[in-house]
């Protein structure tokens, strides 16, 4: 499935619009927490809605499917960083802007690439090395010197502490799916580890909530965020994801977060005025400069394989023809000696 050829054209126009969603969720995101809204509060009615969405979904689509018992405990680790990057968004959105949080998206793909690494799922290259440490670095930066006017130091520092946590969230996530999406229909993978993300917010919930008065959401601008967070940055972003994971490697689905800096900035500086400072596009750039290492090492390895592998079908298809004319050769010598047997003999059908 991650040759050229069988990759359904579909998923190109979709990573990218993932990413630009993405990028319209966090600005939407810091509008609504600006008008006091709680975090924690926030993240379990997006989380509610859209996994009740997803099984109305799984449901009509794809019948009720219940996951085999040795897939349960992939489930719930998927479940659980699937928590920790949708609560982390949410939470890191309280402490710093719109496109701080975006700066930070193109390290997922490379912590996917590191977390492969240690289970050996992949192999280390020069360019790999060169990308894992520039990308690294470049988020290092990013969490000890950006500052911003309108926000306390030790707060930016706080959200970007949060952020990172959330990149390896959904890195790991991604990797997790990996090895599973073949498995099931890909809303019903989403919606049972959506679920127990849920789950886990509710319990996160009932602990950061101060007053059961802050469940209350009245602001016309909370429910627009929260209806859009729900429907596009959750429901259709997360089944387009586990899609994507089916046809390419998590390597390529993570890679497209690189866009969401983009996305992020255009759109605050329309809704938000924001312009963002030299520390960021700083920390960013290196942060780029390390994924472009990374995805070059890893299609020079894809190339390297996808060689390797042409030659050993080569390979195998001469021994195959060698085989056959050495089959052929001892087929007429049986029958040169077939023929010299006597004529009342029968032949031994199906040994030749």
């Amino acid at each position: 499935p991650t040759m050229a050829g069988s990759i359904p054209w579909l998923v190109w126009p979709i990573l990218v619009s993932v990413q630009f969603i993405f990028g319209g969720w966090h600005v939407l995101g810091k509008i609504a927490l600006k008008d006091g809204c709680n975090p924690f509060v926030f993240a379990l009615y997006r989380e509610l809605t859209a996994s009740a969405c997803m099984w109305i979904l799984a449901g009509a689509s794809e019948g009720f499917i219940q996951p085999k018992r040795q897939h349960l405990p992939r489930l719930l680790l998927m479940g659980l960083t699937s928590f920790i990057n949708v609560v982390g968004s949410v939470l890191a959105l309280s402490f710093v802007s719109a496109p701080n949080v975006a700066i930070l998206q193109p390290s997922i793909p490379v912590f996917a690439m590191g977390i492969s690494l240690f289970f050996k799922l992949e192999r280390l290259t020069l360019y790999k090395g060169i990308g894992l440490i520039l990308s690294v670095a470049g988020a290092i930066l990013v969490v000890v010197f950006t500052t911003e006017d309108s926000g306390d130091s030790k707060e930016v520092l706080v959200g970007n502490l949060i952020l990172v946590a959330q990149c390896a969230s959904m890195a790991m996530l991604l990797v997790l799916q990996k090895g599973i999406v073949h498995e099931y229909p890909h809303i019903t993978i989403t919606a049972w580890f959506y679920s127990i993300g849920t789950c886990l917010s509710g319990i996160a919930a009932a602990i950061g909530v101060p007053s059961p008065s802050d469940l209350n959401v009245r602001a016309m601008e909370i429910w627009i965020a929260l209806a859009y967070a729900s429907a596009f940055a959750t429901l259709f972003n997360y089944c387009a994801m586990t899609w994507t994971n089916k046809h390419v490697n998590a390597s390529v689905v993570s890679a497209f977060m690189t866009l969401q800096p983009v996305a992020t900035v255009i759109l605050s500086s329309i809704f938000l005025a924001y312009r963002i400072n030299a520390a960021q596009l700083g920390a960013g750039a290196v942060v780029i400069v390390g994924l472009l290492a990374t995805c070059y090492g890893q299609m020079r390895e894809h190339f390297q394989n996808r060689d390797a592998e042409l030659e050993d079908e080569d390979n195998l298809a001469g021994v195959d023809s060698k085989s056959h004319v050495q089959a052929g050769w001892s087929n007429r010598r049986n029958k040169d000696k077939g023929d010299k047997d006597e004529l009342g003999q029968p032949f031994l059908l199906g040994e030749d």
